[in-house]
Parts: C-alpha cells; structure tokens; sequence
C-alpha cells in the first residue's frame, strides 16, 4: 500500500497533468459549445429588435438593415461574452473541485475494479472537467443573458426612450452588449 505522502504526491501531479489539458483546450471550445453559443447569442439578440417593433412601432421593413447588423454585432460580441465568463468560471471551479478526490474513494475504486491508482485519479478528473464544462457554460449563458436583457429594456425604455427609434435601439442595444462584455471579464 502506497504510503500518504506518494498519494498526495501522484494526486498532484495527476491534478497537475490533467489542469494542463485543460488550460491546453480552453481557449478553443468545442463546435458544439461554439454552436450552443452562437445560437443562442443571436436569439438573445433578436429580442429587442421585437420589442422595438411591436413596442415602439418600428417597421421590420423600414429598419431591417439597422436591425441586422446591430443584432448581428451585439450576437457576436455577446458569443464572447459566454466564452470569457464560461472560461474564467471554468479554472477557478475546476480547482475547487478537484479536492472533492480523496484517497479513499480513488483506493475503494481501484481495489474494487482491479486497476490502478492513477487511472482512477485521471477517470475522476476528467469527469469533474466535463461536469464542470457543461455546468459553467449553462451558467455564462443564462448569467449573459439576463444581464444583456434587463440593461438592454432598461436603457430602451427609461434612458433612450425620448431618442428618435432608430438610434434609440443602437444606443441600447450596443450600450447593453458593452455592459454584459465588460462585465464577462472581471
């Protein structure tokens, strides 16, 4: 039986090996949580160009030009918005909750399945990574979202209500995606 000080050793280097995986893979997310992204940033885009149509009366036709590539550039600054929130949550969960591993689940589980220590620790922290991934990408997107849509009404009907429509929805819509961004980094 391995003594306590070369658990903790193989835990650490372990917890060392697999941070490094992540911090490797972190800054290119997947095509599937790019697409979960991308989507959803441009359906969250999309909603204040409803309420600007069927609030204010602003006609799809008149204004479909500034409503596109406002909403296309607030959707794509609000993608990485989720990207930076769902990156920065990411490694400081990922560590706390690597200690959720103690040595008696990792040696229960190696006796009872014949394998060795290592392969467990690796098993187990791989299956942390992921949980955390999908829990944390969840998170940016609702967090994101929520910001971006209350600052966007809020900003549309109390602050620019009185601007002529057109550059009312701009400022609002622009002003929120800033806000949520510049929130998403700190």
């Amino acid at each position: 039986m391995p003594s306590d000080d070369e658990s903790s050793k193989r835990l650490k280097s372990t917890d060392d090996e697999v941070f490094e995986l992540f911090k490797a893979t972190k800054s290119k997310p997947s095509t599937q949580r790019s697409i979960v992204f991308g989507l959803n940033a441009l359906a969250t885009s999309a909603v204040p160009v409803y309420l600007y149509t069927a609030v204010f009366g602003v006609g799809l036709q008149e204004q479909g030009i500034v409503f596109a590539v406002v909403t296309l550039l607030s959707a794509y600054v609000l993608n990485l918005a989720y990207q930076n929130s769902a990156n920065s949550s990411t490694d400081k969960l990922i560590h706390q909750r690597q200690d959720t591993i103690t040595r008696q689940s990792v040696d229960s589980e190696a006796r009872a399945k014949a394998i060795k220590h290592d392969e467990v620790i690796k098993r187990k922290r791989a299956e942390i990574a992921s949980s955390t991934t999908t829990e944390v990408a969840a998170f940016a997107i609702v967090y994101n979202n929520v910001l971006f849509l209350l600052a966007a009404t809020t900003l549309g009907f109390y602050v620019f209500g009185n601007v002529p429509t057109p550059f009312g929805y701009i400022l609002s819509v622009l002003l929120a995606v800033a806000l949520t961004s510049f929130n998403s980094t700190q």
